[in-house]
Order: structure tokens, then C-alpha cells, then sequence
């Protein structure tokens, strides 16, 4: 696979293997799945080149070592600068590859969400299991992964950060924008390969970034589950298509039509309608 940097360990279950390990692992993950959905040329591209660490990205693997890595708070750089950004933050970068640097008052933020978590009594017990768990796992000749941030005996939990985790947005955004039903499904399937027993049910562990910090935890249904795993099948066979033939694709050539949908053009039409005096104003 193009971008790899290390072979994939043998099939089963992976405790104890570090984040960065995990990732060099040559295989394919549920967020490289999203990317061939996007296009084969998106997976191309981001699987050879480092994607920027956004601050938010920053401030949620300092929230998710904090919570499922208590024992590992020192390997979170603080930086002295008041951004991650600048001459000063780029040298403390390059000292410390890999390693998640954030600012003072993006761990004072870390804290208060990890107090947050723990102070709800649903969230607190979700995260009673085994925590991050790699696993390993073939579909046909394709070598699979999955990092599962805790497993219990019926069930697979994933911490989640966010800047909005209220109900009608997170409906919304958990599938349209984020995914997370092929996330569910495709973690679901590493759990059933690997480790076996009874089928698993997906929870999302959600703490808003914004004070008060407001803490959710939502489950995947079964039919977002299923319409999860159509699309984890449907890139599978995509990435092996282009792996065979060597093509890697975007959006495709020639002309497509846009046109406009029946709900856009009723309400157009409505207001082409409208008659509009100048006294209105």
C-alpha cells in the first residue's frame, strides 16, 4: 500500500502497541476507507503525505490520552508560546516528532474535559474495559486494522471530541459529515474477526469542547450499522480495484449535469412569485 512504513503483524489481537506503531502498520483503517470513498485520488494523496495537525485535532488527542492514558500525561509537549504556530512552535515540533504539543490553555481546556467525563456517571462506566486495543485482521487479500479506544464484553466504546455534541447537530453530523456508522461497522468487524464472541454494540463517548463541557454518550442503531458496512464493503472493493488495476481516480472525466431538486426549485419558484411593494421596506 503506497505511504506504508511498516509490515502488518499477524492477524489477532495487539495490547500494548503505541499509537505511532499502530500507524506505520501496512494496512487499511476505517479512516482510509472514508478517504477512497471521497476518491481513490484522495486516498493517494493523504496516504503519502503527513496531514497537519489541526488545533482541534491537538486538543482532542490530549483529551483522549488524558482519559484512556492517564499513566502517559507527560508525553503531552506544553508549549510556551500562546498559538501553535510561529518560529518558537515550529522548533518545539521539530525536537518532538510525533508527539502532541498543545498550549497551556489548550491543556487547562483537556483537563476540564477529562473532569467532565468523569464526573458523568454513564460516560465514567462506558470506559470500564480494555483500552486502546489494535487489531488485525484479512478481508480476502486486503491486510485490515482497527484501534478500538476501549472494548467491553458486549460492546465497543470511542472517545469523541467536538465543538458542538448537541443532539440535533450531532444526528446530523455523526453520519452526513463524520461517518462514524462506517467507524461503528468497521470496528464491529475487527471485533468479530479478531477477538470473536458475541456481536458488539458501538458506543460514542462525546465531551464538548466549549464550556461547560457538555458530556453525550449516543449509540450507533442497527440500520445506520448496516448502511455502515455497505459502505465499508463498497471501498474495500473500490481499493482493491484500484489497487489491481494501479489507477488511482478522482471525480471523473467529461460533463455532468446539475440540476436543481424539487424542494430548491418549488422554493425559488415561490419566491420569484412573490409580489414585493416598495412599502414593505
Amino acid at each position: 500500500r503506497p505511504g506504508a512504513a511498516m509490515k502488518c503483524p499477524a492477524p489477532g489481537i495487539h495490547s500494548d502497541v503505541p499509537a505511532s506503531v499502530y500507524h506505520s502498520w501496512d494496512c487499511i483503517s476505517q479512516s482510509q476507507l472514508k478517504d477512497v470513498l471521497d476518491s481513490p485520488a484522495d486516498y493517494i494523496h493523504r496516504s503519502r503525505h503527513k496531514r497537519t495537525q489541526t488545533d482541534a485535532m491537538a486538543l482532542g488527542e490530549a483529551v483522549h490520552t488524558l482519559i484512556l492514558e492517564p499513566d502517559n500525561e507527560g508525553s503531552i509537549v506544553i508549549c510556551g508560546t500562546k498559538t501553535r504556530r510561529g518560529k518558537a512552535f515550529q522548533e518545539l515540533q521539530d525536537d518532538n516528532p510525533g508527539a502532541c504539543i498543545v498550549t497551556e490553555a489548550q491543556m487547562e481546556t483537556a483537563r476540564e474535559m477529562r473532569d467532565a467525563i468523569m464526573a458523568d456517571d454513564t460516560a465514567r462506566r462506558m470506559l470500564d474495559g480494555d483500552r486502546e486495543v489494535s487489531l488485525r485482521w484479512d478481508a480476502g487479500l486486503v491486510n485490515c486494522k482497527a484501534r478500538l479506544d476501549v472494548v467491553r464484553a458486549r460492546a465497543i466504546v470511542d472517545v469523541k471530541t467536538g465543538r458542538d455534541i448537541s443532539p440535533q447537530t450531532f444526528q446530523r453530523d455523526a453520519f452526513r459529515k463524520w461517518r462514524y456508522h462506517m467507524q461503528a461497522a468497521w470496528y464491529r468487524e475487527a471485533a468479530a474477526q479478531a477477538i470473536g464472541g458475541p456481536v458488539r454494540d458501538f458506543y460514542l463517548v462525546c465531551v464538548q469542547s466549549a464550556p461547560p463541557h457538555h458530556v453525550k454518550v449516543y449509540s450507533i442503531g442497527e440500520r445506520a450499522m448496516a448502511v455502515g458496512e455497505s459502505l465499508c464493503k463498497r471501498a474495500l472493493k473500490t481499493y482493491q480495484d484500484c489497487a489491481a488495476a494501479g489507477k488511482w481516480p478522482g471525480y471523473g472525466g467529461g460533463i455532468q449535469l446539475l440540476e436543481i431538486s424539487d424542494w430548491t426549485a418549488e422554493e425559488h419558484t415561490r419566491q420569484a412569485d412573490e409580489e414585493v411593494s416598495v412599502n414593505d421596506f
